[in-house]
C-alpha cells in the first residue's frame, strides 16, 4: 500500500505540473473523450440518473468543464492536489452545482450511496492497492450506479523500459497492473461489468528528451523504488537514447515517422456498475 508520504509526493508532483499539464495531456484527452462517449451511450441505452456525478481525480478541471455541460445537476470534483483544484476552479462553468473536494481515492470524504456516476480518467493507476480505491468507489455509489474509468496497464512505455534495461538495472519506468489484475480488483469490490475495452495507443515524439519532458510535465515521473535519486549523467542518458532507437529498430511492426520516435501506452477503459438492491 502507498504510504501517506508517497501519496503526498504524488499530490505535490502533480500540483507542480498544473500550469503545463493540459499542454502535454494528449493521452488524457483521448482517454477522457472515450469515457465521455461511455456516458453518452449510457444515457441513450439505459435510464441513468444525472443527479450526482463524482469526477474522481479532476486534475485541471478540463473534463469537469465538459461534464458540466452535459446536464448533471451536481458535480463533485475531487483531487489529491490542492494546487490542481485551485487551478480547476478558474475555468468557466456554465450550469449545475459544483463542489470542490480535496481528498484521497483511498478514503473518499463522501457519504455512502451518495453518487449516481463516477468518472475517473487516468487516475487509478496511481492508487495502491487498487482494490481499496475501487471499494471506496463502490461504497459511495448508489445501488445501480455506474463508474466509468480509464487506466494504464502492463506494457505501457515498454520501449522506454526496454531501452533502460540495456543501460542499467535501476527502475526508471512505473510498473502497471495487468488487465487481469484490474479486473480482479473491481470484481472483488463487488462491481459487475458493462463494457471494457483495451487498446494500445502510440504517440509520436520528436526524440526521447521530448518524451521525458512530457512525462515530467504530466507529473508522471515519480517512480517508486528507484535506486538512484540524484541527477543522471550525460553519458548514461546518451546510452539510453541510443538504446531506444535500437528497440524501435528491432520492432518491425511499428510504423515510424521520419525524425520521430514512438511511445506505446496500453489503455484500458471500463464501464462497471454497482448492482441494484
Amino acid at each position: 500500500m502507498l504510504s501517506a508520504l508517497t501519496r503526498e509526493k504524488i499530490a505535490k508532483t502533480f500540483g507542480q505540473s498544473c500550469q503545463s499539464y493540459d499542454d502535454n495531456a494528449r493521452l488524457q484527452r483521448f482517454s477522457g473523450t472515450l469515457l465521455c462517449q461511455y456516458l453518452q451511450q449510457l444515457s441513450q441505452q439505459r435510464k441513468i440518473s444525472k443527479a450526482n456525478l463524482l469526477d474522481l481525480g479532476c486534475g485541471t478541471g478540463y473534463f469537469t468543464q465538459i461534464l458540466n455541460e452535459q446536464g448533471f445537476e451536481q458535480i463533485t470534483a475531487l483531487d489529491l492536489s490542492e494546487e490542481m483544484i485551485s487551478f480547476a476552479k478558474q475555468r468557466d462553468y456554465k450550469q449545475g452545482q459544483l463542489n470542490w473536494v480535496l481528498g484521497d481515492a483511498h478514503a473518499l470524504p463522501l457519504l455512502k450511496d451518495s453518487n449516481d456516476i463516477i468518472y475517473s480518467n487516468l487516475v487509478l493507476q496511481w492508487t495502491q492497492p487498487l482494490t481499496l480505491a475501487l471499494s471506496e468507489a463502490y461504497r459511495i455509489l448508489k445501488p445501480g450506479g455506474y463508474m466509468v474509468f480509464s487506466t494504464l496497464v502492463d506494457g505501457t512505455l515498454t520501449e522506454l523500459k526496454q531501452a533502460w534495461a540495456k543501460v542499467d538495472d535501476d527502475k526508471h519506468v512505473i510498473d502497471y497492473l495487468s488487465r487481469e489484475e484490474v479486473d480482479a480488483a473491481w470484481k472483488s469490490a463487488g462491481f459487475k461489468s458493462i463494457d471494457t475495452h483495451a487498446e494500445p495507443v502510440e504517440l509520436p515524439y520528436k526524440n526521447v528528451s521530448h518524451l521525458a519532458r512530457e512525462l515530467k510535465h504530466l507529473g508522471a515521473s515519480l517512480v517508486k523504488d528507484k535506486k538512484c535519486k540524484g541527477l543522471m549523467g550525460k553519458d548514461k542518458w546518451q546510452k539510453m537514447t541510443l538504446a531506444y532507437q535500437q528497440v524501435l529498430a528491432q520492432n518491425t511492426e511499428k510504423v515510424l515517422l521520419p525524425d520521430h520516435i514512438n511511445a506505446t501506452y496500453q489503455l484500458y477503459t471500463l464501464c462497471i456498475q454497482k448492482p441494484k438492491i
